[in-house]
């Protein structure tokens, strides 16, 4: 092994225990779902009624819609990620060994998806009272390491040392890993069904009897298919 400085200490100070250190990548809904739910429930409720009960003053779809887009996004779900990364890098001149630096650290990841409003929503009026929502995709809303939750395992520094700007570069280029891993996990199904739920309560909540959920592009589609 070549030689080189090794500190074992986590970010920020204090002692090293190997007992701590992640094995691999893992995944936790320690925010769940709920929590959005909550929030964008009390939001897109004061947009949709502000200052009247629902029920005595039923919008029109018209009005439910527009609102509704002025929303922009609505995140519904999250998980957390603890992730794992590991960077090196070596130079050398001829044969001598200038550069050698090696760092192991874990991460955690917050991955939020949802449904943006501004991309494709329709509300339409259907038979006796119903209401018929085109809902766009689920997609990834947000990817963002959470610096504070940086924890060292292991550096090696010799000739140079491990810069700021060389953290953030190798935790970017994990972000398209996460989003892939969070899409096998099904966050995006759970993500559309927080949003079909959430709408519904709410626009049932408003005096709609029936709520009906569409495709937004499967809608556009049939629209361009009419004479």
């Amino acid at each position: 092994m070549p030689s080189g400085k090794i500190r074992l200490v986590p970010w920020g100070g204090g002692d090293y225990n190997e007992k701590e250190m992640p094995k691999k990548r893992t995944s936790s809904l320690r925010r769940t779902a709920a929590f959005f739910l909550l929030a964008s429930t009390l939001l897109l409720s004061a947009m949709l009624f502000p200052g009247c009960s629902p029920k005595e003053n039923r919008i029109s779809h018209q009005e439910v819609e527009s609102r509704v887009k002025n929303l922009l996004q609505m995140p519904t779900f999250e998980h957390i990620y603890r992730d794992i990364i590991y960077y090196g890098k070596n130079e050398r001149f001829w044969f001598i060994p200038t550069v050698n630096k090696e760092i192991l650290f874990s991460i955690e990841v917050r991955v939020q998806a949802g449904i943006d409003f501004s991309n494709g929503l329709r509300i339409e009026p259907g038979s006796e009272g119903e209401l018929v929502i085109f809902l766009p995709p689920p997609e990834i809303l947000v990817i963002d390491a959470d610096e504070s939750t940086i924890r060292q395992y292991y550096i090696r520094e010799y000739g140079e040392r491990v810069s700021r700007l060389e953290y953030y570069d190798v935790i970017d280029a994990q972000k398209e890993s996460i989003r892939n891993d969070a899409v096998k996990r099904g966050i995006l199904l759970r993500a559309e069904e927080n949003a079909k739920q959430l709408l519904t309560n709410l626009l049932e909540y408003s005096g709609f009897q029936t709520i009906t959920f569409r495709s937004a592009q499967s809608g556009v589609r049939k629209k361009e298919e009419e004479p």
